[in-house]
């Protein structure tokens, strides 16, 4: 019963805030906390996943959450550097006046 209750309502927090994430209609700071908050969701639930895997000697387990674990930070390193690649912008040059 409580294991019903719980994924009922992780279910309901993760498409409530995946719906948060790409409506335009919810300011650009909310979604980013969002999305952190969802990200550490997934990073939380591997990490204990794996925790689990390495004290039962699961070794198939482990080695599964390991690999899921890494492409969770990999994906949000590489949503950082696209992040950081977006918000710099080329010089602007200026026009000299030609004599």
């Amino acid at each position: 019963m409580f294991d019903d209750l719980f994924e009922i309502l992780l279910e309901i927090f993760v498409e409530g805030t995946l719906e948060g994430i790409q409506s335009k209609k919810i300011p650009l700071p909310v979604r980013v906390l969002l999305g952190l908050i969802l990200g550490g969701l997934a990073l939380g639930l591997s990490g204990v996943a794996l925790y689990r895997g390495i004290t039962q000697g699961d070794l198939l387990f482990c080695i599964v959450m390991g690999i899921v674990f890494i492409f969770l930070l990999l994906g949000g390193w590489a949503a950082f550097q696209r992040r950081k690649k977006r918000r710099v912008k080329p010089p602007v040059q200026k026009e000299r006046d030609q004599v």
